[in-house]
């Protein structure tokens, strides 16, 4: 019992450090739908205010081509975020976008597609409570329904749609051809443009995809020294895109992948790795979490020792009958 009572310290930190690492490495927007693979939910909802009468959204309007339902409102702060996206998309016509104003009143979500743009094919009315999202299990917006063209739900996006989502996630959900590949990718540069907080502009992409793509892999392994805990890829610091640019001129030169990450890593150090390779300069980073677990057990078996071992204090051996009563003697003159 006594061993346990040390032991359960050291489990306890375990087992919070491996829902940390769990934590950290989960990404909570990655929710499971109940609704994939099965039918988009019975709707008929009328248009907005200022939209023509027959422009609402109804399940007989998700069949016979592959489209996108979005959940959005004018409350919605990261609506906002996205819709630059869905008006590129729009005007590229790869595939028509329909939208559910959720828990809105009409006419204030009428107002603000006026103001920002109109995206949609057609738009549903939802006020609250908001039963044609909750059939579809929404959690809030904005989220995203990839429907085929038979009106079954074969995706759900959750959070704001991006250049980087659109193309490497909802892209390749809803292409066929080759030709709107080629096509999806050239948008994905013009997204670009559209919402610079996300990845490259389109100056700074290469032409061939091949070399892009190994551009964008390398960047992913390259820590902005701004931001500290994003990659040059994903972030916005004007350092971040100068290494963008010097890392495509590098590729476009001829260099190979370990080429280019040793002309940074001389500049920068192995710090500027988001993965720094295992030698000296780098232990610390390596062996320093298991150097402090190990003297965390080092210092808990020598208090577990000292406690327990032969050299441990002896217990003291109790009191004598005529001890005891020289005790409550004292104690009574005390009083």
């Amino acid at each position: 019992m006594r061993r346990l009572v040390f032991v359960l310290p050291l489990l306890a930190f375990l087992g919070l450090a491996a829902v940390f690492k769990w934590g950290l490495g989960h990404d909570p927007r990655v929710l499971p739908s109940q609704l994939i693979d099965r039918p988009v939910p019975e709707m008929a909802l009328p248009p907005l205010p200022g939209r023509p009468a027959d422009s609402g959204l109804a399940t007989a309007d998700l069949k016979g081509r592959v489209s996108l339902v979005n959940i959005f409102g004018s409350w919605c702060i990261a609506c906002v975020q996205e819709h630059p996206t869905l008006v590129q998309l729009k005007k590229a016509g790869i595939v028509p976008i329909h939208g559910i104003d959720w828990r809105d009143d009409p006419a204030e979500g009428a107002k603000w597609l006026t103001k920002n743009g109109d995206p949609y094919e057609r738009v549903g009315a939802d006020p609250a409570p908001g039963r044609a999202a909750i059939d579809f299990g929404v959690t809030g917006a904005p989220e995203t329904f990839v429907v085929d063209k038979n009106g079954v739900i074969r995706y759900k996006h959750i959070g704001p749609i991006t250049p980087e989502v659109w193309k490497t996630t909802l892209l390749p959900i809803i292409q066929e051809p080759e030709q709107m590949r080629r096509l999806g990718f050239a948008l994905a540069l013009a997204l670009t443009a559209a919402v610079p907080a996300f990845a490259a502009d389109p100056s700074e992409m290469l032409k061939d995809p091949a070399l892009e793509r190994r551009a964008e892999k390398l960047g992913k392994e390259l820590r902005c020294l701004v931001c500290q805990s994003e990659s040059i890829e994903d972030s916005n610091a004007d350092l971040a895109k100068d290494l963008r640019i010097i890392v495509r001129e590098q590729i476009q030169a001829g260099a190979s992948d370990e080429q280019v990450k040793k002309f940074v890593v001389d500049r920068y150090g192995d710090y500027v790795l988001l993965k720094p390779p295992f030698k000296a300069t780098t232990l610390v980073l390596w062996v320093g979490p298991f150097t402090l677990l190990a003297l965390g057990l080092a210092a808990v078996w020598a208090f577990y020792r000292r406690r327990t071992g032969p050299g441990a204090p002896a217990q003291p051996a109790p009191l004598t009958e005529a001890e005891k009563r020289r005790l409550d003697a004292l104690l009574k003159e005390d009083k």
